[in-house]
């Protein structure tokens, strides 16, 4: 099949007040790139995006799988690599479904600083909005924080240890600043789905997974928060806490137009006491990689 050219190509969703803004010129390239690269036809592009977090990179089986780097996209010129994340954009089908997976993510704590870094970063996830994807599987390493409550609150609290965390919220006070330029209000919650969360939960606990709900509180990582922060964000509802995610939905709230959704799953590798390395982490979610590639097929039939 020919790809199509520049004349071929669909009308890509940018909404007019990031037109106006002239902040999407990146991700109209990104974009146009990936349809021509992977041959795409307005019936091929993916609803799907799954994005692969910390030692999850090769947890799935991609039929027909087509790869490229990142770093091979218009816009991510001079991305360095990382050492545990491969950071590889694949299309193919998972469960009879078309998919686009990142292997790997871009962490805002590598450059926070970095005007460059941050453009990569919301071109990760913008590239997406505007080629017309539908439905953003995020998955990270989190940590569980609500342990820090004193004994009494927690005592009939499962160990969360393992398990697959659910966000249904986000709370962002404590967040670094992060790279969406416009629509700065965009509501983060209306990309969340309660119907869509019950489904992914049900299908996560057929494939074995623990799992537990509540929001999720971004940090800048990777650092060892004092004991009064987490009390803190305990305190304040928080139950899981991480350094990624919260980017990416950032970014797909600035597109939604009522039809995207954003599922946000992370797989608790740590508990607020006691020291944690990156090894450490990835070894824990290395574990559990043969449930997880079973939820993601069971997901894609569920997700519509």
């Amino acid at each position: 099949m020919p790809a199509p050219t520049f004349d071929d190509l669909p009308s890509f969703n940018i909404p007019l007040e990031i037109a106006d803004k002239g902040c999407c010129g990146k991700a109209l390239r990104a974009a146009e790139f990936l349809y021509k690269h992977f041959g795409l036809s307005p019936q091929m592009v993916p609803r799907t995006l799954i994005v692969l977090g910390s030692g999850l990179g090769e947890a799935l089986v991609i039929k027909d799988e087509q790869a490229i780097d990142l770093s091979e996209i218009p816009g991510f010129e001079g991305l360095p690599t990382h050492p545990t994340h491969k950071r590889q954009l694949c299309f193919g089908s998972i469960s009879g479904r078309l998919v686009f997976v990142l292997r790997g993510r871009i962490h805002l704590n590598e450059g926070p600083n970095d005007q460059a870094h941050l453009d990569r970063l919301r071109l990760m996830t913008e590239m997406f909005c505007v080629i017309g994807v539908k439905n953003y599987v995020l998955t990270a390493a989190v940590g569980a924080i609500y342990y820090a409550l004193p004994w009494w609150k927690r005592v009939f609290v499962p160990n969360p240890l393992g398990a697959m965390a659910f966000i249904d919220g986000f709370f962002t006070q404590f967040a670094p600043v992060r790279c969406g330029r416009s629509a700065e209000f965009a509501c983060k919650e209306g990309l969340l789905d309660p119907e869509l969360i019950q489904k992914a939960e049900r299908v996560a606990r057929l494939s074995g997974f623990r799992t537990v709900r509540g929001v999720h509180g971004m940090i800048i990582g990777p650092y060892f928060e004092t004991w009064f922060d987490k009390l803190t964000l305990a305190k304040l509802g928080v139950k899981v806490v991480g350094m990624s995610i919260l980017p990416e939905v950032d970014i797909v709230s600035l597109y939604n137009d009522g039809t995207m959704r954003v599922l946000p799953v992370g797989l608790v590798t740590n508990l607020d006491r006691g020291r944690h390395s990156d090894k450490e982490i990835r070894a824990k979610v290395g574990g559990a990689v043969v449930k997880f590639a079973d939820f993601i097929g069971g997901l894609l039939q569920v997700i519509g």
